[in-house]
């Protein structure tokens, strides 16, 4: 007698908990990181004497500091891009050339991280070591003695486009032909919402008294 085929387990409901796990954890980062004050426990520097004013408490701000302390803007990026990764998986179930674009995240994140200290070194509001973090800082001192300023910004530009390719091909690549079509839907509108404008100025003159 036949044995009967045992359905493979579902396994939806682990995958849509791990998601949710997966996004909360994002939207908590990001929320700690947009609530960062410099100020704020557990900076060295801080005026509060362990107060903070993080929109997630202690724990926000400490994450947040260290977040910024060693990555700089590139934080953002990366808890961004996992949060993408983790959409991704719940709605596809795998994400292809994973580790492509895990290498373009983190050369994005850290173009935007060396862009920020390059751009401004510092600011009131951000950390003794200025913007960018140690990741960041780094990177911009390295190109800065090796390639000087316009080597800097041309190494940099050039990595953020590889790193957006690796990241997010199909996305890049369609946009050109998103822009072509947009262009040619202004395009035939023209005449249209000219003819309308047209219509309303005369249907304005002949209501106007006089």
């Amino acid at each position: 007698m036949a044995k009967k085929a045992v359905p493979p387990p579902d396994n939806s409901l682990s995958r849509f908990a791990w998601t949710f796990i997966g996004l909360g954890l994002c939207g908590f980062t990001l929320l700690s990181l947009v609530s960062f004050q410099a100020t704020d426990w557990p900076n060295p520097d801080s005026y509060t004497a362990g107060g903070t004013e993080n929109l997630c408490g202690r724990t926000g701000a400490w994450l947040a500091y260290y977040l910024r302390y060693y990555l700089g803007p590139a934080a953002y990026v990366f808890v961004l891009g996992f949060g993408v990764w983790v959409l991704l998986r719940a709605v596809r179930g795998k994400v292809e050339q994973l580790a492509l674009r895990a290498i373009g995240v983190v050369i994005v994140g850290a173009v935007f991280s060396a862009t920020s200290y390059l751009w401004k070194t510092g600011s009131a509001d951000s950390l003794t070591i200025g913007n960018g973090g140690i990741l960041g800082i780094s990177l911009c001192h390295f190109l800065l003695e090796h390639t000087a300023l316009a080597g800097t910004i041309l190494v940099l530009s050039s990595a953020l486009l590889v790193g957006l390719l690796l990241a997010a091909d199909n996305i890049l690549l369609l946009l050109p032909g998103l822009l072509l079509q947009a262009l040619e839907g202004m395009r035939q509108a023209g005449p249209l919402l000219a003819g309308w404008g047209r219509g309303r100025a005369g249907a304005c003159r002949s209501s106007s008294p006089g």
